[in-house]
């Protein structure tokens, strides 16, 4: 927010009887901060002349119709995100329909709409649904073979919820496709160690990081040859 508009919120707020600040106040509370922050960057991109306007619009407004605007624009944006929300689980759920089928790509291109209609709300349940959509698109890339894409999506997820099993596990097995062993040894061990309630979940991870080990052993023998070949080249 602009000093100018801060100023501005400031002597509107001062208008207002105690009972009503705590009205507003109160409302105000319950919006989250993505719509908040929307909220500032429109504000922000309007020009001097509608600014003005505005002033003037707000300024003779009597205190209580104020504070009535405010809670209205507040209901307006819990609306607006309900409304996001329901359309993006529906996407949600189409794409569960065709991953369970086998077609991955076409899940895909479900999560990511869904994720990016969520972009701009902070909601526990609008966070809880893109967070489910960067794990499923993980899924689907590793699958897919679109390794780097896998890591791209768990690191978001990771960023967040550093513990989370699913990502985890499927970085680590794009990681080891792509050939960066250390990585993927180091995500399936994690992996291993958040997974001591699920047994059989346990034992597909103590496989691939077998698979991993014997990989990065092959590559460490590999080394000492490597340098001493380099060697011989240039004493020739």
């Amino acid at each position: 927010m602009t000093p100018e508009m801060m100023k501005f919120a400031m002597e509107q707020m001062q208008r207002m009887s105690p009972e009503q600040m705590q009205a507003m106040m109160s409302s105000m509370g319950n919006v989250n901060p993505g719509m908040m922050q929307q909220a500032m960057q429109q504000m922000n991109s309007l020009s001097p002349a509608d600014m003005e306007a505005m002033k003037r619009q707000v300024g003779s407004m009597d205190p209580a119709k104020l504070a009535s605007q405010a809670q209205e624009a507040q209901q307006m944006m819990s609306a607006r995100e309900k409304y996001v929300l329901d359309g993006s689980n529906q996407l949600k759920a189409e794409g569960n329909k065709l991953h369970a089928a086998g077609q991955y790509a076409e899940a895909a291109e479900k999560y990511a709409r869904a994720k990016q209609n969520m972009a701009e709300f902070a909601g526990p349940e609008s966070l809880a649904l893109r967070k489910a959509c960067g794990l499923n698109l993980g899924s689907c890339y590793l699958n897919l073979g679109q390794y780097q894409q896998c890591v791209a999506e768990c690191q978001g997820v990771l960023q967040d919820d550093p513990e989370n099993l699913k990502a985890l596990y499927r970085r680590g097995q794009a990681y080891a496709a792509l050939q960066q062993h250390r990585q993927a040894e180091q995500d399936l061990e994690a992996s291993l160690q958040l997974s001591t309630n699920d047994p059989q979940q346990q034992q597909l991870i103590r496989e691939k990081l077998k698979s991993v080990r014997e990989k990065l052993a092959a590559e460490q023998q590999q080394q000492p040859q490597a340098l001493q070949d380099t060697a011989d080249g240039s004493n020739a």
